[in-house]
């Protein structure tokens, strides 16, 4: 994928090993526990993102094969887009965790494999085990969503033959995986978002006849079965870097997007696209969640939370490096939101919006909490589990968010 993101570092791992099994989780959610040493270990490795980035004979669990073919007959070289960092995460409504990663910015299987080098594999929470690997077409994933009825979501976001089989997106909605063409030809999907309707929206990008390449909001209210092309967009100023990196789904239905490159929102209302010209966003899907009454999102790796139009910056609580950035967001199906500053952990409030920290020492690029743990992804795909969290604790004072910071909501009709 040709943009910049968040730094992968790429790791040569170790052979697969087996999880590390430990007690079910019970609790119903961390609620407000002291700060305290997460006493993370590590949980399960990845049976598909621990291979080695470049070892051109890594087998393929699911085939047999190897993972990495040339991309050309005349190629010398074989690239291999397996091995990477964990970048999100999520969980179903049966207690299945999946975990997002892929080849980045290498773009090495495009056109070249249909169905795909990476695969949303489910691993049980309660059992530390594995399931079984369901190929996504797509040489990465940079996001799961979780829909309201508890299914997951995935984007292709890099589509492995969007000119033949079509880009998309992929769900375990109804119990067994599968993967949805979009009808756009994207070939970039980055973001996914469910209404509580049942209807869905792809985000990415596309090249249209006779203007380029440009952002596409598409929706499908049948499943994915068809899909209406309800926005798109190019900026002269981004030309084909026109592309939709992230959206959302407030929980009144306003659904919300952005180039990120240049500042600029749009929101559809259900009738609609308005534009708020000095709203901004975020090219990193992960760092956009629906919380609350508005969403969530990271500018300049800053949490801030956004109702309307209007923004506010939520602060550290105390025991928070004041320089840490935000690398993931995680809300629970309660609708608490949970955040990873540097190595603390941070619970949010979704009535008072008060922010507590929860635990520190927490390493790792995603997280998300179920049960009274904290489960954190990391390099080479390792998924990483902390202590049992004293959910009964006394915590420190909680640290409320300041009003708003602006106020230039309602925008102008697009």
């Amino acid at each position: 994928m040709l943009r910049t993101r968040l730094a992968a570092t790429v790791v040569a791992a170790a052979a697969l090993t087996a999880p590390l099994v430990g007690p079910a989780d019970a609790a119903p959610k961390v609620r407000s526990a002291s700060p305290l040493a997460a006493g993370m270990t590590l949980y399960a490795t990845h049976p598909m993102a621990s291979r080695t980035a470049f070892d051109i004979y890594a087998p393929n669990v699911v085939s047999g094969g190897t993972y990495c073919e040339p991309l050309k007959a005349t190629d010398t070289t074989r690239l291999c887009p397996i091995g990477q960092t964990i970048t999100d995460m999520n969980v179903d409504s049966a207690g299945n965790l999946v975990a997002g990663y892929g080849d980045w910015n290498y773009n090495a299987d495009s056109f070249t494999v249909p169905e795909g080098r990476v695969a949303a594999v489910p691993l049980n929470l309660a059992s530390g085990t594995w399931g079984v690997p369901h190929l996504l077409g797509t040489e990465a994933f940079d996001v799961v969503r979780r829909a309201p009825d508890g299914s997951l979501w995935i984007p292709m976001t890099d589509p492995s033959n969007h000119t033949t089989t079509g880009s998309g997106v992929a769900t375990n909605q109804g119990g067994a995986w599968r993967n949805i063409a979009d009808g756009q030809h994207m070939f970039h999907t980055f973001d996914v978002a469910v209404e509580s309707d049942g209807a869905v929206w792809a985000f990415g990008a596309k090249t249209v006849t006779g203007v380029g390449q440009a952002g596409v909001a598409a929706r499908s209210i049948d499943g994915g079965a068809t899909w209406t092309a309800s926005l798109q967009h190019r900026d002269p100023m981004v030309g084909d870097y026109s592309r939709f990196y992230s959206g959302v789904v407030t929980v009144d239905g306003a659904v919300v997007t952005g180039l990120a490159q240049v500042p600029g929102t749009f929101t559809f209302d259900g009738a609609a696209w308005m534009t708020n010209p000095f709203q901004s966003h975020t090219e990193h899907p992960r760092l956009l969640e629906r919380f609350a009454d508005g969403y969530v999102y990271a500018k300049s790796f800053t949490p801030r939370y956004v109702v309307g139009g209007d923004e506010r910056l939520l602060t550290y609580p105390a025991g928070v490096d004041a320089g840490a950035a935000v690398t993931d967001f995680y809300v629970d199906p309660e609708g608490v939101l949970f955040y990873l500053a540097g190595t603390s952990v941070v619970r949010v409030d979704p009535v008072t919006l008060e922010s507590r920290l929860i635990a520190t020492d927490v390493f790792g690029t995603s997280i998300v909490v179920h049960g009274d743990r904290i489960y954190s992804g990391w390099l080479s795909g390792q998924i990483f589990r902390s202590v049992a969290l004293d959910t009964d604790g006394v915590a420190d004072e909680p640290t409320t968010a300041p009003a708003p910071t602006k106020g230039k909501g309602g925008g102008r009709k697009g």
